[in-house]
């Protein structure tokens, strides 16, 4: 036991030394930075890593009002840059935008996750990310193409309405939280969009679970990339958790993708989804098509940027609904004038799409 501590103790003695002696000799010959609080190598990142996110705004509002409108903090060994001025943030990321248009080195956690950065979210700016942002923009966001699924948002739409009408009914209280409908209902929109089915109840959870799990588990996930060559050693059982968050993740997904091949191959599919594009999608760069992995964490991906999004813009909708009765009235005023089977007029005149479009700027201009 005594063995063990003391090499462990030599291995962080080390460390430090090494990451103090890399400080001072990179700050000599780097770039000057923006002013920020001090940094002592590994004691400030450990620091850093007992935070949650949410501690973040109030200590960069802090930091901001001592050192001024743009900071440097070292939270890891890679310097990040917090600006809060518009007209810096304007000079950088409009005037220079070709200088922050790429990313960074990814941490190791991530590099996992996004399958080596075969994402969009998570690929450097080049024909790679150029390839899978015009695959989901032409062949899933596109006016015609979203119009493909009508008949499932018809179906979606209907599951909404009587999950909402059942908790109305069931529940003693005289509302109903909207919020977890509206994303069980995006969540099977988003399913049927990506895989072509019409899952059961107990599927769509399993797939939720899978992802939500890899979510909550962020903050424990995080120390992982502060020397991961240490973390495996000292850390090892965490590292295991986190490579089974995303085994689960490829058992839930793996065979919705196969099946959907299958029926692609065998000519039983008449619906193009997101996992069909991905099949025939040829990554540039590479010359090759993507491996069952990378799709893996592109539907991931699909999914998880359009659950939460939409069903917060939903529920901002629909409290400025209650808030204001008349804008109300005159929405289902327009909604009855539609014939059956007929589409809501989406012209930028109707007032179903000014709400539904512009929200905020619905709510800002009734309240003025």
């Amino acid at each position: 036991m005594e063995t063990w501590f003391i090499a462990l103790l030599s291995l962080c003695i080390i460390f430090l030394i090494r990451a103090t002696f890399s400080s001072l000799t990179t700050t000599k010959t780097a770039v000057t930075l923006p002013p920020g609080p001090p940094h002592i190598p590994i004691i400030t990142t450990l620091l850093w890593l007992r935070k949650s996110f949410s501690q973040l705004e109030p200590i960069l509002k802090t930091l901001h009002a001592k050192h001024g409108p743009i900071i440097t903090l070292r939270i890891t060994s890679r310097p990040s840059i917090f600006i809060a001025d518009h007209s810096i943030a304007h000079h950088a990321l409009i005037q220079n935008s070709s200088v922050f248009s790429d990313r960074p080195k990814p941490f190791p956690t991530s590099i996992i996750m996004s399958c080596n950065q075969h994402t969009i979210s998570s690929a450097f700016y080049g024909a790679t990310w150029r390839t899978l942002r015009r695959n989901l923009a032409s062949e899933m966001l596109h006016p015609s193409k979203i119009k493909s699924f009508s008949e499932v948002r018809k179906w979606v739409l209907d599951t909404l309405i009587n999950r909402l009408k059942s908790a109305s009914e069931s529940e003693s209280a005289d509302s109903v939280t909207v919020i977890p409908h509206f994303k069980y209902a995006m969540f099977c929109l988003l399913v049927f969009m990506c895989f072509g089915e019409r899952v059961n109840h107990e599927k769509i959870n399993e797939i939720d679970r899978a992802q939500r799990s890899f979510l909550l588990s962020i903050s424990k996930i995080n120390i992982l990339n502060f020397w991961p060559r240490v973390t495996r050693i000292l850390l090892r059982k965490r590292w295991e958790e986190f490579l089974k968050l995303r085994k689960d993740q490829e058992d839930v997904l793996l065979p919705l993708i196969r099946a959907r091949k299958q029926a692609k191959e065998s000519g039983l599919n008449n619906l193009n989804t997101y996992v069909d594009t991905l099949l025939e999608l040829e990554l540039p760069e590479e010359k090759r098509k993507l491996n069952e992995d990378e799709m893996v964490s592109l539907c991931l991906e699909f999914l998880g940027a359009g659950t939460d999004t939409t069903s917060t813009a939903l529920q901002w909708i629909m409290a400025n609904l209650v808030k204001y009765p008349h804008v109300q009235e005159r929405i289902v005023e327009e909604i009855r004038e539609v014939p059956e089977g007929g589409d809501v007029d989406l012209s930028e005149t109707s007032e179903f799409t000014v709400v539904m479009k512009n929200p905020l700027t619905v709510h800002i201009s009734l309240r003025m």
